[in-house]
């Protein structure tokens, strides 16, 4: 029997920033709707299997006209969403090219809110679990 192997090439074109922030996820996304003028909205959970079990992380969408990105919860109770992040709380994964505002924008606007400690960019390239964040 012959045996075919598919390669899958995935495009990563999405920015990702990292937030640390000690405050629940409807007071952080309060005060992101209120920075950034966006509209942040509870989605659907997004959910992974780890270790043969399936779970389900929070997940916030803005989709306005021009700016399009969510906000995903990096830890549950049992488990984190990008393991190799433990100190990162929530990552913010921004998906136009032609949004109002730059990476380094956004940023520089989430360090002002003092409901975040630490914020940054990250390279999906360099996150070994970078498939967890594949799901639209």
């Amino acid at each position: 029997m012959a045996i075919l192997n598919l390669e899958v090439e995935i495009d990563y074109n999405f920015q990702l920033i990292a937030i640390s922030s000690n405050q629940k996820v409807y007071t952080l996304c309060w005060a992101i709707n209120n920075m950034l003028s966006a509209n942040l909205k509870l989605a659907d959970s997004h959910t992974i299997n780890v270790k043969k079990r399936s779970v389900q992380f929070r997940k916030y969408i803005s989709n306005e006209q021009d700016f399009y990105f969510s906000l995903l919860c990096n830890k549950n109770l049992s488990s984190r969403l990008l393991p190799e992040l433990a100190t990162v709380d929530y990552i913010i994964k921004v998906y136009d090219e032609d949004s109002p505002y730059s990476e380094s924008e956004i940023i520089s606007k989430l360090r002002k809110l003092k409901e975040i400690q630490a914020v940054y960019s990250l390279d999906v390239l360099k996150l070994k679990s970078r498939q967890a964040l594949i799901y639209d």
